[in-house]
């Protein structure tokens, strides 16, 4: 089976271009949101927002609520949330 690496992070109270930086950096292709809900007070972080900035910069974007983000997902919520995450990493670069 082939290797795959898979990055973790938080936007937390980054500005957008230090975010993308960091995106561009590591050579991310493709983020999946793993937020309950793809909502921030940054507005820059809002699924929508966030989905299309990075559009614009050559990267790709699922929102994977099933995940949990801050609530405990079911397991074969979560379950299904990994699968996806892996199928995704299998299909980008």
């Amino acid at each position: 089976m082939k290797s795959i690496a898979i990055y973790t992070i938080g936007h937390g109270r980054h500005a957008w271009k230090d975010f993308l930086a960091l995106l561009q950096k590591y050579e991310i292709a493709f983020l999946c949101d793993v937020r309950s809900a793809a909502r921030s007070r940054w507005v820059q972080f809002n699924g929508t927002v966030l989905s299309e900035n990075l559009r614009e910069n050559g990267i790709g974007y699922e929102w994977l609520p099933e995940t949990g983000g801050k609530r405990m997902a079911k397991t074969e919520d979560l379950e299904r949330g990994i699968e996806r995450i892996l199928e995704l990493s299998a299909e980008v670069k």
